[in-house]
């Protein structure tokens, strides 16, 4: 018992009262069996939309190292929640580089110098608003973009849209980036062939996606977090990747607001971000 509530003082004490409060109602929602939570963007529309399609659903593992839901749902259901919830919740959101896109970009072009020397192909997986899509065009790169809410067509002047990754016909991409979308696809083995395809023998491919060895992301808390497919700990991109650049898990709200160059202060294997070049 003291155990318990030295732990307990701990988590206060390093995650504040926000996140201490919202851990209690987590862990007691797990008493009476697997829960869900709803992303935030989507909330408050989309309560009776994600019980229909996400309920009597489980998370099973995987030994290559993620969690993922069984059953898994159609792509039909996905589009559903999607099309009717998560889209239309971003219909008030500004368009543009948000200050995650300048942390991504600046590791980038650090860690892969040759993006300062001349011009690269870059396929933006979800793109969402833009994004770091508005930097690499910047500097020269040629974009394409895969995103299927068709969010950012209005910039189709800048970059080349896809829908999805079938619709992709180029190949030999130097970089392949993708920020907190690779948990929301349908069938994980599909997707990576249809990335592995893409790319040439001296390829990198970038994801950042929720940690799953992070509590509060889901599976360590039998919980699905919707509209997640796909829960992800750093020894899938290990076992994933044949070279890897870097891989880190990192508290993300405060690396984000700290100077760049010192993100790696916040390198934490429970924190709430996984983040891999390779």
């Amino acid at each position: 018992m003291i155990s318990l509530i030295r732990r307990a003082l701990n988590f206060l004490k390093n995650k504040g009262l926000k996140l201490f409060v919202k851990q209690i109602f987590i862990s007691l929602s797990h008493r009476l069996g697997i829960s869900i939570k709803i992303h935030p963007l989507a909330r408050t529309r989309g309560l009776h939309k994600a019980r229909k399609i996400f309920n009597n659903r489980k998370l099973i593992y995987i030994e290559d190292g993620y969690w993922m839901l069984e059953p898994m749902p159609t792509k039909d259901e996905l589009n559903e929640y999607y099309s009717n919830v998560y889209w239309g919740s971003w219909l008030d959101r500004d368009y543009g580089v948000k200050l995650r896109d300048f942390f991504h970009f600046n590791l980038i072009e650090k860690y892969l110098p040759e993006f300062n020397s001349s011009p690269k192909k870059i396929l933006n997986f979800g793109a969402g608003d833009g994004g770091i899509s508005f930097l690499f065009h910047q500097k020269g790169h040629h974009i394409c973009n895969v995103e299927p809410s068709s969010l950012i067509n209005i910039f189709d002047n800048r970059w080349e849209t896809f829908n999805d990754m079938d619709s992709v016909k180029d190949y030999d991409f130097d970089l392949i980036y993708g920020r907190h979308s690779l948990e929301h696809i349908s069938d994980l083995d599909n997707f990576l062939l249809q990335v592995q395809k893409r790319l040439s023998k001296d390829s990198s491919v970038f994801w950042e996606v929720p940690n799953a060895d992070n509590p509060l992301n889901g599976p360590l808390e039998n919980t699905i977090s919707v509209p997640h497919t796909y829960y992800f700990q750093k020894k899938f991109f290990e076992k994933e990747f044949k070279d890897i650049i870097f891989s880190a898990c990192y508290d993300a709200e405060q690396a984000h607001v700290s100077k760049f160059s010192d993100w790696d202060q916040f390198i934490n294997d429970k924190g709430d971000c996984l983040m891999v070049l390779g």
